[in-house]
């Protein structure tokens, strides 16, 4: 398994790197190192779809979300350049990981981790339950802090 992974890594390096070399015009203007650290994580989600590897999955959902944030930036105008994006992205990767795993601690964080971004987004204030939800969360997040240390403190393993 592991030589025919890196076979197929080393024949699409080569191509990428020959293509880029020759100045084909269609690897151009997308062909950076954002798009290498976005295809690696794509890799090592399809090498831990393997079954002794399935721990992996989550390292490779988080270097795919970078990946693509930075590609978006550099290479997309209208792709928003604000730091919630990194966690809506990030919250993402982690909640479809816990789905795929079926772990309901990466399903709650991802959940946790989009409704942060989602908040502090800032296109937020423009919808109004948005709005609501970030006014109340703004004026209390203290209270929040505190409730979640009681739960954590109390609950039962």
């Amino acid at each position: 398994m592991r030589t025919k992974v890196l076979g197929i890594v080393l024949i699409f390096a080569g191509f990428m790197f020959f293509s880029y070399q020759e100045q084909w015009e269609l690897f151009q203007g997308w062909l950076s190192w954002e798009l290498i650290v976005l295809l690696s994580g794509i890799m090592i989600i399809a090498i831990s779809l393997r079954s002794p590897y399935r721990k992996m999955m989550l390292h490779g959902a988080i270097v795919t979300a970078i990946g693509l944030q930075l590609w978006g930036e550099s290479h997309l105008h209208y792709w928003p350049n604000h730091w919630s994006n990194y966690v809506v992205i990030l919250g993402s990767a982690i909640f479809i990981v816990g789905i795929l795993q079926k772990m309901k601690f990466y399903i709650g964080s991802g959940i946790a981790a989009l409704a942060f971004g989602f908040i502090w987004w800032p296109l937020a204030p423009s919808f109004s339950l948005i709005a609501k939800i970030r006014y109340v969360f703004l004026e209390y997040w203290p209270l929040a802090l505190i409730a979640i240390g009681i739960f954590l403190l109390w609950r039962k393993k």
